[in-house]
């Protein structure tokens, strides 16, 4: 008869090398530094997946590192430099994902919902990462299509429930969203305005440090995977 001492111990030890497993992800599409990503669908599709992958690595990988993103050249550089010994993916071991949906499944219960960034108004993105960082979210965008990433994501039963969702917040006339104060007559500006408002000046967010980062504009523009920065936005 195994003795519930034993047991215990045994269970302990399995959670001890399921935590020293680390996800690895590959982007469902990928691109070379210099391709062009011509059809808008496409331009979509791999922009959300990137914000829902950089979005939830920011949050699950404050402690230690538990999802490690392969989605640009450098990255394949960078990883045995990463698994060297000291280093802090000395020792652990990687579990290949490609399956958006499947990485949020496995860290779902880390994430308290989903924040919507207005396609709109560019500049939402760069105020619903702050945020999502702020919440510990996830950054999605709306979309109608069946086949895309937010429409799979809200069907599945551990989907995020909708926290903020900045769309039609912003329009540049009477008084910035949840503030108030007049608008500048800008939706760009306002957008940022109220982040100031509700975050910076409140103490929520640091002011001292910031991110220069593209906004959504990347989507009218798509000058190559590497200048969306979708994979800056973890930190």
């Amino acid at each position: 008869m195994i003795r519930p001492a034993f047991v215990a111990l045994l269970l302990a030890a399995l959670g001890c090398v399921a935590e020293a497993q680390v996800v690895q992800f590959t982007p469902t599409q990928t691109y070379t530094a210099g391709a062009s990503i011509p059809e808008r669908a496409a331009r979509h599709d791999y922009h959300d997946e990137g914000l829902l992958m950089a979005s939830i690595q920011g949050v699950v990988n404050r402690a230690e590192p538990r999802l490690l993103l392969d989605a640009l050249g450098p990255d394949a550089t960078w990883l045995p430099e990463l698994q060297r010994p000291g280093q802090p993916l000395a020792g652990r071991a990687l579990t290949r994902v490609r399956d958006p949906l499947a990485v949020y499944g496995r860290f779902a219960s880390q994430l308290r919902g989903a924040i919507l960034w207005d396609p709109g108004v560019p500049a939402t993105l760069n105020v619903a990462t702050t945020v999502a960082g702020v919440e510990d979210l996830v950054l999605l965008r709306h979309d109608a299509r069946p086949s895309s990433l937010y429409q799979r994501l809200m069907a599945r039963p551990d989907a995020p429930a909708v926290v903020i969702d900045l769309r039609g917040k912003f329009t540049g006339r009477g008084r910035i969203w949840q503030t108030s104060r007049p608008s500048s007559a800008s939706a760009k500006n306002d957008a940022y305005r109220w982040l100031i408002e509700r975050y910076v000046r409140t103490g929520r967010v640091g002011h001292t440090r910031m991110g220069y980062l593209i906004d959504a504009t990347w989507l009218a523009r798509p000058l190559g995977p590497l200048t969306t920065q979708l994979y800056n936005r973890d930190l």
